[in-house]
């Protein structure tokens, strides 16, 4: 059966793990993605080159990995 975006958004506002957002460190990418990046989603980063993805991704594993004393999330990172 077919699903609505709406019911996907409520599933995943019910799961636990899905619920939430890892934020960036950056207020304006923050307030403009409503917290940071969203869990459970993939996002995509695009742009020319040169201008900072991969230190971006480089940067949000750090804080995704980093202890939650730290500001992280005590997570893993593949």
């Amino acid at each position: 059966p077919y699903q609505t975006a709406l019911s996907l958004l409520e599933q995943r506002g019910q799961n636990e793990n899905m619920a939430g957002h890892l934020p960036t460190s950056l207020k304006g990418l923050d307030n403009a993605l409503c917290g940071g990046l969203p869990f459970g989603v993939v996002t995509e980063l695009v742009g020319p080159a040169g201008i900072g993805k991969t230190q971006f991704c480089l940067k949000l594993s750090l804080l995704a990995s980093l202890p939650s004393s730290y500001g992280g999330l005590d997570g893993s990172v593949v």
